[in-house]
């Protein structure tokens, strides 16, 4: 489970580098242009649980995400590919408000994530509403 979950994390990635590259390429040969998804606004708490999975380090997300339902993983995996540009301000306030509703430091939410996943995801799924 865990190496699909990297594997589709590192696939979204790739996907968005290589889907802006070739979307530049065929609108500048007059070739018909893709729409994307629609994106989210990072005020819907589906967009914001998938930003603070996005902030932590791949393996840590992988083991919170494996403590979820699995209606629960698509839904924040299918908010990943619709995030919007995030800038670093928005991502530090989400992690601050997930943080001081956990009552940890936001520079230990990884630590805390990685000692105690079925927790934090429990947290997690609660304060967004993903349940």
């Amino acid at each position: 489970m865990i190496e699909l979950i990297l594997g589709f994390t590192a696939g979204v990635a790739i996907h968005r580098f290589v889907g802006k590259r070739r979307t530049k390429k065929a609108a500048s040969k007059g070739q018909p242009v893709y729409n994307s998804p629609p994106k989210l606004s990072l005020k819907e708490p589906v967009a914001r649980a998938a930003v603070v999975f996005m902030s932590l380090p791949p393996i840590v997300s992988a083991s919170l995400f494996s403590e979820l339902a699995p209606e629960v993983v698509q839904k924040v995996t299918v908010a990943i590919t619709q995030l919007p540009a995030v800038r670093p301000q928005e991502r530090q306030e989400i992690l601050d408000g997930f943080s001081q509703m956990l009552g940890i430091r936001p520079d230990k939410l990884d630590e805390a994530a990685g000692e105690e996943p079925a927790l934090i995801a429990k947290a997690l799924s609660g304060f967004y509403g993903l349940n």
